[in-house]
């Protein structure tokens, strides 16, 4: 199988192509899964751990688990929410998540939002097999 493409800045006729690459990931990873909200005011809790990547909008994330004090992080476009099982999130405007659940449980010293352009330890320094200059930049 070659490159598969969704554009989703397209609105719902990026629906059958997400699909196809929803439908491949979950084949390839069983116990996996991707949806794309395009417009998320929350995830609310779920029993398996998730990953949502920021594709559009700004917003102010507030991550919940029980027993645990409220978090609270700016997220935009290129951040990642990170949801252990029962953790939710709230965002104080719309934005658009691709969001992979995922079997594996993050470890409690994983920041539940990851903000790789405002991340020093993050760095344009290539290396490894990233050879080209800001590597690690959209």
């Amino acid at each position: 199988m070659g490159p598969m493409r969704a554009n989703l800045a397209v609105g719902d006729t990026a629906a059958p192509a997400l699909r196809a690459i929803a439908d491949a990931f979950a084949t390839a990873n069983p116990g996996c899964a991707l949806v794309f909200e395009p417009a998320a005011a929350q995830l609310a809790g779920a029993t398996q751990a998730r990953i949502a990547l920021v594709q559009t909008g700004t917003a102010t994330a507030q991550i919940a688990a029980a027993g645990a004090p409220l978090r609270h992080s700016d997220v935009g476009m290129g951040d990642v929410v990170v949801l252990a099982p029962g953790e939710s999130a709230t965002f104080t405007a719309p934005v658009g998540l691709l969001v992979f659940t995922v079997p594996e449980t993050p470890a409690t010293a994983v920041p539940r939002v990851v903000r790789p352009d405002w991340d020093p330890q993050i760095t344009d320094t290539p290396g490894g097999c990233a050879t080209d200059a800001k590597a690690y930049r959209r």
